[in-house]
């Protein structure tokens, strides 16, 4: 398969899938979803891989979802298409084996917020702007992550309250909760623990949990 939205690094056991469309905010095609899906296979069956991350280049945007410029002129059979395999990238994602990281480096919207939901850990900088304003344009959200959000953060409180369970973060570091807001990163749980910290004064890619 020929690459050009993505770029995929390895360096002492951790995969960087970069979604590589700065000029669109790193927005989301079919082919750019295609590529994110294949990328992801070579991280899980590399056995030298222990954790992935996933990003956008450059600092403006993680990824600004669906591109509209394609579901603007789409038919209701395409838009019904690229649905489809946003909601096969993003439960890949979810279900991966290996642990999933976001480094969100900037803009998070729509089905980006959503890829960024299906991963384990979302980490974001200081420039991160999160949302699902695709009813805007007269679109809901069409993969499956902001369901399960919002069901497992509404109709679950529990998973609201510190203490009653074990976050991905926990379980992965062997750590306990983040300590107390300090500099340069700063624990985010305003949104019911959406993002685990907030990267201030240091690049993402240096965050200790």
């Amino acid at each position: 398969m020929e690459f050009k939205n993505t770029l995929y690094e390895k360096a002492d056991g951790v995969a960087t899938i970069s979604i590589n469309r700065p000029q669109a905010l790193n927005a989301l095609n079919e082919a750019t979803l295609l590529e994110l899906s294949h990328r992801l296979s070579d991280a899980e069956q590399d056995a030298d891989i222990k954790v992935v991350v996933i990003t956008g280049v450059g600092d403006r945007s993680f990824c600004a979802g669906a591109d509209l410029n394609v579901m603007k002129t789409a038919t209701p059979y395409k838009g019904m298409h690229l649905s489809l395999i946003g909601q096969k990238v993003t439960m890949e994602v979810e279900e991966a084996a290996k642990p999933v990281i976001a480094a969100i480096n900037g803009y998070a919207l729509g089905g980006g917020l959503e890829l960024a939901m299906a991963c384990d850990i979302r980490i974001a900088s200081a420039k991160a702007k999160l949302g699902q304003p695709e009813v805007n344009v007269g679109l809901i959200p069409g993969w499956p992550q902001a369901v399960f959000s919002i069901h497992y953060r509404v109709l679950n409180p529990s998973a609201l309250t510190p203490g009653t369970r074990q976050s991905p973060r926990e379980c992965y570091s062997g750590r306990g909760p983040p300590p107390r807001p300090s500099a340069p990163w700063t624990p985010f749980s305003a949104n019911g623990g959406l993002v685990v910290a907030v990267c201030f004064s240091h690049p993402l890619h240096e965050y200790d949990p």
